[in-house]
């Protein structure tokens, strides 16, 4: 019977580890795979376009208008001109999501 107890036992420690590596595992996914709307506004007065790293997508930002590109954290945005990635112009953080980024700060 006491053997039973001390089985038990360790069997309901060893579900509780695995339970909470299980949650920590499924927190890590989801913060990693988040995707924050990186809001640039184009105040150069001319068409800008540029390169998205993490969809390999060409945007382009119309003079005088707001884009809002939709980019997880660590994607990197350049500049794109004749056809080649140029300057980085931002890489996402989660703190971007939803502000503003004026093209002439960055």
């Amino acid at each position: 019977m006491k053997n039973i107890l001390v089985l038990l036992l360790t069997l309901i420690s060893i579900t509780n580890t695995l339970q909470a590596s299980i949650q920590q595992c499924n927190l890590l996914c989801v913060s990693l795979s988040d995707k924050y709307n990186i809001k640039v506004k184009n105040d150069s007065g001319n068409d800008i376009t540029v390169y998205n790293t993490g969809t390999s997508s060409i945007i382009k930002l119309s003079k005088n208008t707001t884009t809002t590109i939709k980019m997880e954290v660590g994607n990197k945005l350049y500049r794109y001109e004749n056809g080649k990635k140029g300057i980085l112009l931002l890489t996402a953080t989660a703190d971007m999501d939803d502000k503003i980024q004026l093209f002439s700060k960055l």
